[in-house]
């Protein structure tokens, strides 16, 4: 319930704001974009966050807890069972055509409420990278058991 309340707060505090305006991703994202954005689970940041050697403290009071906006996924995972994914949120400029958009996650601290917005996209390039990597090095394994069974 708290977590809905944060998300609620800073959606409004973002609608009043007079030069920024948030918007829910999901409802609106081709559909297309949306399964993409859908492999970004909790996890999958804390692992983007740790490849990177970071664990994020917040600016204000320095705790380590922090909570995101999630939905469940269209899809299912290996086990059945649909997950929760990351909500993705759209900032965007007023005061130029075409205004300039950014897509991110807004984290909340869960110890005095700062928000911390994290760049969605760079996420998901690296997610989509690290996949490709993932599924290259298990086709190459694949291929030298091949090659050993022949000779």
């Amino acid at each position: 319930m708290a977590i809905a309340a944060l998300a609620a707060a800073y959606r409004r505090l973002c609608e009043d704001n007079q030069n920024i305006k948030a918007t829910f991703m999901s409802k609106k994202m081709p559909e297309a974009l949306k399964i993409r954005f859908e492999k970004i689970t909790p996890r999958v940041i804390a692992k983007y966050f740790s490849e990177k050697g970071f664990k994020p403290k917040c600016s204000q009071c320095g705790a380590t807890n922090y909570v995101a906006t999630t939905y469940e996924s269209s899809d299912t995972g290996s086990d059945g069972k649909n997950y929760r994914v990351l909500e993705v949120f759209e900032l965007s400029g007023v005061n130029v055509e075409p205004p300039t958009q950014l897509k991110v996650y807004p984290l909340l601290c869960r110890n005095c409420g700062t928000i911390w917005n994290i760049d969605a996209l760079r996420i998901l390039e690296w997610k989509e990278i690290s996949d490709r990597i993932e599924a290259d090095s298990n086709e190459s394994h694949v291929l030298d058991e091949d090659e050993e069974e022949h000779e």
